[in-house]
């Protein structure tokens, strides 16, 4: 029988398949690959979907750009593929947009304006819109009038002021299309309202652990001994493995044809056995069948629950025993036919190449303006990069490793990004053993040496925690490659 734990992902030596051959540099394949503008998605040369790659979260509906130079509703929990901008005099497919910040349009019936007085705070506001009117404030800000240059976006006008805090009144002449009024220092994607203000959450993606593992991680040899419970000598439970939980008529596992059953009225029921490893696992559990609440893989720290027939995986630092058990909130039968438990180790070095569009602005001034990525915590074990506006800066991107709280980075300067909307970039950063080097439009910030990788394969990898962008593509190589490959494909 093949493993379930091998050719899903790449692991049994699947050959890159030749609809993403064009992703390669120098002929290395990346690991992971996401082209957000043309949909296409791969992890060790095997197509898959953004659900494959990506886990994404948004709490509310957002708006997005489509080919038409229509703003579209997208619903919770949906990403915002298939999203377009005006490039170039041209309304292109820009890839995902991603924004990390809550945005609330405070103007109502914002499609068509008319004239209105809202509320406003002592804090930095932007107000956008298309259409070939005026916007006149009054009130707790006098700032403009704003101009409209046009229909479409690719004519929007945008204006940031500081108002006082109390009532603000836009008197509006001519035909004003799309308004917007937010707090913030720049304008983000059109948010539609009607007779209320409307809210749109923060959104959140990310390459998740399981998918790391398998792109970038090498994987040991298997920690836990019959995993495929094949062995009884004694029938109430296979060879090296620890009932765990109540084992009665009614609580019970047993041999079965398809690996073992685990029966249970509702009692903590289950089996036992330690890895003996406390660093990052890869764990996975084919299940053949369920009838009842379903089956939980259980450390002391961390639970998984499955709940229908299928292969699983997931990702664990907790050296405790790992437990196949019942889960108790009810009656279950559940066939489970393989566990695999493997240690998972970071690869020595490792490239990162993205490109798309930023949004910022100057204010407020800060270290990490913008973070285009995050992998690990920032304040223990980490690599990440970041726009910097602190000081002098405008766009200063630096490409930093943590380890043990020891920080070093690789150093762009102050000005090599620019302050607009939907400014182009393409970045690349490099980790060989012994050194950091990170490529931004074409320019290398030159070799910095650091002390190696701490191993971050339990934690996601975050694309834009900060900041506002379209993410045309990302892609992740367990390798270093040649400095000027980088300069020649971030140019």
């Amino acid at each position: 029988m093949r493993s379930p734990f091998t050719g899903m992902w790449g692991l049994s030596g699947l050959g890159q398949a030749s609809s993403l051959a064009r992703y390669s540099i120098g002929g290395k394949a990346p690991a992971a690959v996401a082209d957000f503008s043309a949909g296409a998605y791969g992890l060790n040369g095997a197509p898959v979907g953004f659900d494959g790659l990506f886990s994404f979260a948004r709490l509310s509906a957002i708006w997005k750009m489509n080919a038409l130079d229509h703003w579209v509703k997208v619903l919770a929990w949906e990403p915002r593929t298939g999203h377009h901008i005006w490039q170039g005099g041209k309304l292109v497919p820009a890839g995902i947009a991603v924004c990390s910040e809550v945005r609330t349009n405070l103007l109502l019936n914002s499609d068509t304006l008319s004239t209105q007085s809202v509320t406003v705070s002592a804090v930095k506001h932007t107000l956008s819109f298309t259409g070939t009117g005026t916007v006149t404030l009054s009130g707790a800000a006098t700032d403009g009038p704003l101009f409209g240059m046009g229909t479409s976006e690719k004519n929007s006008v945008r204006m940031s002021f500081t108002p006082s805090a109390g009532s603000l009144t836009l008197t509006v002449s001519g035909d004003v299309q799309n308004a917007q009024l937010e707090t913030g220092p720049y304008a983000t994607d059109y948010i539609s309202t009607q007779g209320a203000q409307v809210s749109t959450a923060a959104e959140s993606l990310q390459i998740d652990p399981v998918e790391l593992v398998h792109s970038v991680g090498t994987l040991g040899p298997e920690l836990l001994g019959n995993t495929g419970f094949t062995a009884w000598a004694d029938p109430t439970v296979p060879d090296g493995w620890t009932k765990t939980g109540t084992h009665n008529a009614n609580n019970f596992v047993e041999q079965h044809e398809n690996g073992i059953r685990i029966v249970s009225d509702g009692a903590f029921t289950g089996i036992t056995q330690n890895t003996g490893i406390s660093g990052p696992k890869l764990v996975g559990i084919e299940v053949v069948s369920i009838s009842g609440v379903g089956v939980v893989v259980q450390f002391d720290g961390q639970s998984f629950f499955v709940q229908q027939p299928g292969t699983f995986y997931f990702v664990t630092t907790d050296p405790s025993p790992i437990f196949i058990l019942k889960r108790w909130s009810g009656p279950t039968d559940v066939v489970v036919r393989l566990v695999t438990a493997r240690e998972a180790t970071m690869p020595e070095a490792m490239t990162m190449v993205m490109n798309g569009t930023m949004t910022r602005a100057k204010e407020p001034a800060s270290y990490d303006n913008a973070v285009p990525f995050r992998w690990g915590e920032g304040a223990g074990n980490s690599i990440d990069l970041i726009v910097s506006t602190s000081g002098t800066a405008i766009g200063q991107p630096i490409f930093r490793n943590r380890i043990g709280g020891t920080l070093i980075g690789a150093v762009g300067t102050e000005d090599a990004l620019a302050l607009a909307v939907a400014e182009p970039f393409s970045m690349a950063f490099v980790l060989s053993a012994t050194e950091i080097e990170g490529f931004y439009n074409g320019v290398s910030t030159g070799k910095t040496t650091h002390g190696g990788m701490a191993n971050l394969l339990a934690s996601p990898l975050q694309i834009f925690p900060v900041g506002s962008a379209t993410l045309k593509d990302f892609r992740l190589w367990p390798e270093a490659l040649p400095s000027a490959d980088m300069l020649e494909v971030t140019t």
